[in-house]
């Protein structure tokens, strides 16, 4: 009889410790998303900062977005950083099972192409595509995206304009930056 309570009992500590190393386990990986989060958040305050501080430095093609994030380390230094670039190789694709969830970003607003939208426009672009880049795998991704933005007025007639030309196999723009300064 004693043998069996103290298997009893033996059983019974095993699956006390077994659900205290859960409850850590389960608290670290709360920690680990928190932290994931808050990397996240300061690498866009330090890309702000450091766009902040090019400003005033006058540059001799201007991006139409005014700023750009960081490379990643994977990543070499290109001679002239697209603000579009993503951080990942297109090369290699990201497991799903590590993908960093990136922050909610409000679409921009439909563009009209009145001039006095057009910098609220593009910045709102380079926002979303800057934050959410997994959702933008090569460059045509970017140019159609902003193009379905362009819906009302001399916005749309353009835009009617450029999709044509690009089914005729003519496309106008090889980068998103080169269609957002056309838009500026």
């Amino acid at each position: 009889m004693s043998q069996e309570s103290g298997t009893s009992s033996t059983s019974s500590n095993l699956k006390t410790q077994f659900a205290d190393a859960m409850m850590v386990i389960q608290t670290l990986m709360a920690n680990v998303g928190n932290l994931t989060q808050q990397v996240i958040h300061l690498t866009q305050n330090v890309a702000y900062m450091q766009a902040a501080q090019n400003v005033s430095q006058p540059s001799p093609q201007p991006s139409p977005c005014h700023f750009s994030l960081p490379s990643s380390p994977q990543q070499q230094p290109l001679s002239h950083p697209s603000p579009f670039t993503l951080a990942q190789d297109q090369s290699t694709p990201i497991p799903s099972s590590s993908r960093i969830k990136e922050p909610k970003i409000a679409n921009p607003l439909p563009f009209s192409g009145k001039r006095d939208d057009t910098e609220s426009f593009i910045n709102g672009c380079c926002l979303y595509m800057n934050g959410r880049k997994s959702e933008f795998p090569d460059e045509d991704a970017k140019i159609y995206w902003i193009l379905s933005y362009m819906q009302t007025g001399s916005a749309k007639t353009w835009h009617d304009y450029v999709v044509t030309l690009m089914y005729k196999g003519q496309q106008s723009f090889s980068t998103s930056d080169k269609l957002l300064k056309e838009i500026n």
